[in-house]
């Protein structure tokens, strides 16, 4: 089961005037942090985890129909089991030159209490995302910025930016969906020196993204 975190918090304050019932497994005791808020440093400890045997320099293909969702990802990135994310790719090359960090892109489909069809707030959903990232790197500085256009979805592109404690500058852009009753959380982590190749890799996996069910036009505010 994927980790709801605050999201699911607040999902759970906002339902509960509609009569939603909270899911004892999503919402029992305090959810941990999510493996995307972790600090660098036990992320860039994480990307020493072995590869699977899809050989990175050739790129690869998401395709997870229970999901409804397929993009593909680029050369130069290598997928890495996760148990938070549905999707964990880190940039093949390991520890970047410039940045002495490890870049790393990830897709996160948390699970969602009991609810009111449509009844998702992209609002919510951001407010609960910016606070785990918060409670997990310290102070941050955010900014939304214009998301790029993806069908049947509320969408907010949120930059975040914060220094660790080796005095590093680190960013975080991350493309928050509700599509068809779901929140996808796409991520994008580097160093801030490496930022453009990251971000680059980034909007393409964005651009081929697919829904592969159908579904009825999502409305968030």
């Amino acid at each position: 089961m994927r980790r709801a975190g605050v999201i699911t918090v607040l999902l759970l304050t906002t339902l509960a005037g509609a009569g939603c019932s909270r899911r004892t497994a999503a919402a029992g005791a305090p959810a941990p942090v999510p493996a995307p808020a972790q600090a660098p440093e036990t992320q860039a400890a994480a990307a020493a985890t072995p590869a699977p045997s899809t050989p990175a320099s050739e790129g690869g293909t998401f395709n997870r129909p229970k999901l409804g969702v397929r993009f593909d990802w680029p050369a130069g990135w290598a997928e890495r089991p996760s148990d938070d994310y549905v999707l964990l790719l880190v940039a093949a090359a390991g520890p970047d030159a410039a940045g002495g960090g490890t870049s790393s892109i990830s897709l996160d489909v948390p699970d969602l209490p009991p609810h009111i069809p449509g009844m998702i707030p992209i609002g919510s959903v951001r407010g609960g995302y910016v606070d785990d990232l918060r409670k997990s790197v310290g102070p941050i500085k955010t900014r939304d910025d214009p998301p790029p256009a993806v069908p049947n979805s509320a969408a907010r592109l949120v930059r975040s930016t914060w220094t660790d404690r080796r005095n590093q500058g680190w960013q975080e852009t991350a493309l928050l969906l509700v599509h068809a009753d779901r929140v996808y959380i796409f991520r994008a982590r580097s160093p801030v020196v490496d930022e453009a190749a990251t971000r680059a890799a980034f909007d393409g996996i964005v651009q081929s993204l697919e829904w592969t069910r159908k579904a009825a036009p999502t409305k968030g505010s």
